[in-house]
């Protein structure tokens, strides 16, 4: 079935290199449904903010942009299905903000950005298997393990030198894991307990009661929204009092709500970019202003944030490649030749293995619920 896919879609790029556009599309498969479709209609409110907002400037050489954005349910199989889509009927030019290490990983597998020379700008995931060797995809964010040895940089600093772990039992909890393993190893700091959930229950209770009896000061969750929420709940109950902090795989504003502001004060949260409120950076005062006009009934977050940049490397890209001359190939090209940009205050600068950005800050939820950053 992907071969087929793959022999289509490749079939139809090879007719369509070189043609003019009736207008420049941009292509994105993400979650707009299920357990992180919050998470993927932010990177799309910020992404449709920023295009609307070149449209009204005259878009890139006459030409308009239009976003097309497709929910993959995160579901690998459906992400496929969805670029094959946005690839073959839509002739997207290029991609942007996609959601999941696993949806990734597929579209990787299935070979679609190579056969069809097409760039993946900005992909909500850190898992370092998918930085390991060049690809199609440029990450604008830091990897799970950049985040990690942030984290622990600040235990150490904090002397919170014991530490444990509560992940998920797939693919994303146990890469996440053993960057924490090499991280503590690097500060010789041990890893004095560890706990597992199956993604399939999201059920924390059994990790919570062991992490409850061990002599951790920290605890690292590598966790969804769920089992974050099932996790601190009984861990608290059990009398569980170290200190907790999270990578940036959980919006903090549903954490409050899920577990209240008592329950939720003091969790600490990696981020992969500044503060979304800080309008003294001009691409966030710029997000902001677009947002307002553009997506009014979606709040700026994170998310937003982080569509919003991706999408502006985008049309960089696109730019840099000729606009209305541009195809697939050649904006791949320009991303591979992008190198170090300032995007507004906020700086990206790509590597040999696409890798755009390392930033990572740490948050706090305070006693009234607010982020403290």
């Amino acid at each position: 079935m992907i071969r087929q896919l793959i022999a289509r879609t490749a079939i139809c790029t090879a007719c369509s290199l070189g043609i003019a556009h009736a207008d420049i599309v941009v292509g994105q498969s993400t979650p707009l449904s299920g357990a992180v479709g919050d998470m993927g209609k932010g990177l799309m409110a910020g992404a449709r903010a920023y295009i609307e907002a070149v449209n009204a400037k005259g878009g890139i050489s006459g030409e308009k942009l239009r976003l097309v954005t497709l929910d993959d349910q995160y579901k690998p199989d459906n992400t496929v299905t969805n670029t094959h889509t946005l690839l073959e009927k839509e002739n997207a030019l290029i991609l942007t903000s996609y959601l999941g290490t696993a949806t990734t990983g597929e579209l990787l597998k299935s070979k679609l950005l190579d056969t069809n020379k097409v760039a993946l700008v900005g992909t909500l995931t850190g898992a370092s298997n998918l930085r390991e060797s060049p690809s199609n995809v440029f990450h604008l964010r830091a990897s799970y393990a950049d985040e990690i040895v942030r984290i622990v940089d600040i235990l150490k600093g904090m002397g919170l030198v014991d530490v444990a772990v509560y992940h998920e039992s797939g693919v994303f909890g146990m890469g996440g894991k053993e960057a924490l393993e090499k991280a503590l190893t690097t500060n010789k700091m041990p890893l004095v307990d560890a706990a597992s959930y199956d993604n399939k229950l999201n059920d924390g209770k059994p990790a919570a009661v062991k992490l409850a009896q061990s002599r951790a000061l920290a605890i690292v969750m590598i966790s969804s929204l769920k089992p974050t929420v099932s996790f601190v709940r009984e861990y608290r109950q059990a009398g569980g009092t170290a200190q907790l902090f999270h990578l940036s795989t959980v919006n903090y504003e549903n954490l409050v709500k899920e577990l209240g502001p008592q329950l939720a004060h003091g969790i600490g949260i990696a981020q992969i970019a500044p503060y979304f409120d800080n309008t003294r950076i001009a691409v966030i005062r710029e997000m902001h202003d677009a947002m307002k006009k553009y997506t009014p009934e979606t709040k700026p977050s994170y998310y937003t944030l982080e569509g919003f940049i991706n999408t502006k490397v985008a049309v960089e890209a696109i730019r840099r490649a000729g606009g209305r001359s541009a195809n697939r190939a050649t904006v791949l090209k320009a991303m591979e030749e992008m190198g170090k940009v300032d995007i507004g205050g906020y700086t990206v600068d790509f590597d040999r293995r696409n890798q755009g950005s390392r930033y990572v800050e740490l948050t706090m939820i305070g006693a009234d619920g607010r982020l403290a950053h």
